[in-house]
């Protein structure tokens, strides 16, 4: 057995959640629909780390049923407002308990809504290293304020993009790496159908994704061979055209064989993302790792990840992006050299590469 054991306490989005619930193992479940989860388990385990799953953010319950619910959004916020901290309080001292039972070393999470200040120095005393993923975007940090409170208690703090200018406190350490992608997970995923679609879109659409919406509005407007999958389109007004041709979200392998079937596959960041002067989404590798060419918003820092015109394909407002769909959807060749250029740009962007970069600075 590896000397090494880390605990990934990950909370998982709630389409991942209910999906797995529906599952006759939950955990299996859960590794079926989270590419990221299995990517961290198989990334850890190539660096000599045993990785042990733990999945819950509450103590009471039975929390598998209530993901069942459509109504559970509605039950989480005011049960963690009134009940919040005698859960976490229990929670907690059980995950400590599970730590010394098991000999755990290392505590993994991300954006953890539930993480105390009493939790992570009972880490310190117990000499656990503590991680924190830090994905959060600059203007959810107005009302996501349990982040900023703890920051300093984590012995690091790692994120793709530098938001340490939004930050609170000052992390005692902080390494600014590049999300990771499963390279050889994605290339085996089989598609039957490559190439059938024009243009590709998967993301939210919600109220922080606002920049997005004349976009879709744009893309839907000018071409019929185009599909658009995410969530958050509740939050979109009536008057855009595209909510009607606007699917769910896809999770696992249906996620990547849906972009492997598109020639084109638009990535748009969120609001704030022309704030950041370092940071890009996890998209912007998974595109490349299908082989499907990336087309995005030019934004300063894409160059220190991409060359323009070589590995990617880059626009500045809605007349240069038609240009450049049409100009590619009928270029085969110079399509597939951008996407081949693309692949083998994302190659070093595997999880083994970036949580041995992540373990070592740890």
């Amino acid at each position: 057995m590896n000397e090494n054991k880390i605990l990934i306490h990950i909370n998982l989005p709630r389409d991942i959640l209910r999906k797995a619930s529906h599952e006759d193992n939950f955990h299996k479940g859960v590794l079926k629909f989270s590419s990221h989860l299995s990517g961290l388990i198989d990334g850890f385990k190539k660096n000599n780390f045993t990785p042990i799953l733990y999945f819950r953010m509450h103590y009471f319950f039975n929390w598998r049923l209530l993901y069942k619910s459509r109504y559970y959004k509605y039950f989480f916020v005011p049960y963690n407002f009134l009940f919040g901290f005698i859960d976490n309080w229990f929670l907690y001292n059980k995950i400590i308990t599970k730590i010394e039972k098991q000999n755990i070393n290392y505590y993994f999470t991300e954006l953890n809504p539930t993480i105390t200040r009493h939790f992570l120095k009972k880490l310190k005393v117990k000499k656990v290293k503590s991680i924190e993923w830090f994905g959060l975007f600059p203007n959810q940090l107005r009302f996501n304020t349990r982040p900023n409170k703890t920051i300093k208690y984590f012995d690091l703090i790692v994120s793709g993009e530098d938001y340490r200018p939004f930050f609170n406190q000052k992390p005692k350490k902080f390494l600014l790496i590049p999300q990771a992608i499963s390279i050889d997970k994605i290339d085996k995923i089989k598609n039957y159908n490559s190439k059938s679609i024009d243009v590709v879109f998967i993301g939210s659409v919600a109220k922080i994704h606002s920049n997005r919406w004349d976009y879709l509005e744009f893309l839907f407007e000018n071409y019929d061979s185009i599909e658009l999958y995410g969530f958050g389109i509740n939050q979109v007004p009536n008057a855009y055209k595209f909510k009607t041709i606007f699917n769910s979200g896809l999770w696992g392998d249906e996620y990547f064989q849906k972009i492997k079937q598109a020639k084109i596959v638009v990535n748009l960041f969120q609001n704030d993302y022309d704030k950041l002067s370092e940071g890009i989404n996890i998209r912007a590798f998974e595109i490349p790792a299908c082989k499907s060419l990336q087309i995005c918003k030019r934004l300063t820092f894409i160059k220190k990840y991409f060359e323009e015109d070589h590995d990617i394909v880059l626009f500045s407002d809605l007349n240069e992006l038609k240009r450049k769909i049409d100009f590619y959807l009928n270029n085969k060749t110079k399509r597939d050299y951008i996407a081949k250029n693309g692949f083998k740009k994302v190659q070093k962007y595997d999880y083994s590469n970036q949580l041995k970069s992540i373990i070592k600075f740890a």
